[in-house]
Protein backbone atom coordinates (compact mmCIF):
# COMPACT_ATOMS: atom_id res chain seq x y z
CA UNK A 1 0.00 0.00 0.00
CA UNK A 2 1.65 3.23 -1.03
CA UNK A 3 1.07 6.34 1.15
CA UNK A 4 0.30 9.48 -0.87
CA UNK A 5 1.97 12.90 0.37
CA UNK A 6 -2.05 13.78 1.73
CA UNK A 7 -1.62 11.08 4.06
CA UNK A 8 1.99 11.69 4.47
CA UNK A 9 0.90 14.92 5.74
CA UNK A 10 -2.22 14.00 7.57
CA UNK A 11 0.21 11.62 10.18
CA UNK A 12 3.07 13.83 10.38
CA UNK A 13 0.60 16.66 11.63
CA UNK A 14 -1.70 14.08 13.81
CA UNK A 15 1.42 12.76 15.27
CA UNK A 16 2.43 16.56 16.02
CA UNK A 17 -0.99 17.37 17.65
CA UNK A 18 -0.96 14.35 19.39
CA UNK A 19 2.47 14.96 21.02
CA UNK A 20 1.80 18.52 21.63
CA UNK A 21 -1.38 17.63 23.24
CA UNK A 22 0.34 14.85 25.51
CA UNK A 23 2.93 16.97 26.74
CA UNK A 24 0.49 19.99 27.44
CA UNK A 25 -1.39 17.27 28.94
CA UNK A 26 1.15 16.36 31.47
CA UNK A 27 2.49 19.71 32.04
CA UNK A 28 -1.01 20.56 33.44
CA UNK A 29 -1.40 17.51 35.55
CA UNK A 30 1.95 18.69 37.48
CA UNK A 31 1.09 21.88 37.46
CA UNK A 32 -2.29 21.00 39.11
CA UNK A 33 -0.63 18.54 41.10
CA UNK A 34 2.10 21.38 43.17
CA UNK A 35 -1.20 23.68 43.45
CA UNK A 36 -3.15 20.87 45.57
CA UNK A 37 -0.32 20.08 46.89
CA UNK A 38 0.40 23.81 48.20
CA UNK A 39 -3.07 24.48 49.30
CA UNK A 40 -2.95 20.68 51.13
CA UNK A 41 0.13 22.36 53.38
CA UNK A 42 -1.24 25.48 53.95
CA UNK A 43 -4.93 24.26 55.00
CA UNK A 44 -3.18 21.65 57.21
CA UNK A 45 -0.60 24.37 58.89
CA UNK A 46 -4.43 26.65 59.66
CA UNK A 47 -5.89 23.74 60.98
CA UNK A 48 -2.95 23.03 62.99
CA UNK A 49 -2.99 26.27 64.49
CA UNK A 50 -6.30 26.46 64.66
CA UNK A 51 -6.30 23.34 67.17
CA UNK A 52 -3.19 24.64 69.14
CA UNK A 53 -5.16 27.92 69.62
CA UNK A 54 -8.39 26.24 70.51
CA UNK A 55 -6.11 23.90 73.01
CA UNK A 56 -4.22 26.71 74.29
CA UNK A 57 -7.71 28.40 74.87
CA UNK A 58 -9.18 25.47 76.57
CA UNK A 59 -6.21 24.64 79.26
CA UNK A 60 -6.20 28.81 80.01
CA UNK A 61 -9.53 28.83 81.15
CA UNK A 62 -9.26 25.16 83.11
CA UNK A 63 -6.22 26.63 84.57
CA UNK A 64 -7.97 29.86 86.13
CA UNK A 65 -11.43 27.56 87.51
CA UNK A 66 -8.40 25.16 88.63
CA UNK A 67 -6.79 28.05 90.00
CA UNK A 68 -10.16 29.39 91.90
CA UNK A 69 -10.83 26.40 93.41
CA UNK A 70 -7.24 25.60 95.00
CA UNK A 71 -7.29 28.83 96.24
CA UNK A 72 -10.32 28.36 97.90
CA UNK A 73 -9.73 25.06 98.65
CA UNK A 74 -13.08 23.74 96.97
CA UNK A 75 -11.92 20.68 96.03
CA UNK A 76 -15.31 19.15 95.25
CA UNK A 77 -15.66 21.49 93.06
CA UNK A 78 -12.13 21.23 91.15
CA UNK A 79 -12.89 17.67 90.66
CA UNK A 80 -16.95 18.66 89.03
CA UNK A 81 -14.88 20.96 86.76
CA UNK A 82 -12.23 18.71 85.50
CA UNK A 83 -14.99 16.17 84.85
CA UNK A 84 -17.29 18.28 83.30
CA UNK A 85 -14.38 19.46 80.82
CA UNK A 86 -13.21 16.00 80.04
CA UNK A 87 -16.63 15.39 79.31
CA UNK A 88 -17.57 17.95 76.77
CA UNK A 89 -13.81 17.50 75.11
CA UNK A 90 -12.42 13.79 74.09
CA UNK A 91 -9.02 15.43 73.53
CA UNK A 92 -8.91 16.53 77.81
CA UNK A 93 -10.94 13.17 78.46
CA UNK A 94 -8.04 11.19 76.75
CA UNK A 95 -5.44 13.00 79.07
CA UNK A 96 -7.17 12.83 82.20
CA UNK A 97 -9.22 10.10 82.49
CA UNK A 98 -7.46 6.82 83.69
CA UNK A 99 -6.42 4.15 81.83
CA UNK A 100 -9.52 1.60 80.93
Amino acid sequence: MVIGIRGKLLLLFGGIIFIVLGLHTYLQLNAQRAAFEGELKKRTQLMQENLYQRALSSAESLRRVATEDIASYNFFSLANTIQAATFNSTELDYVVAPEK
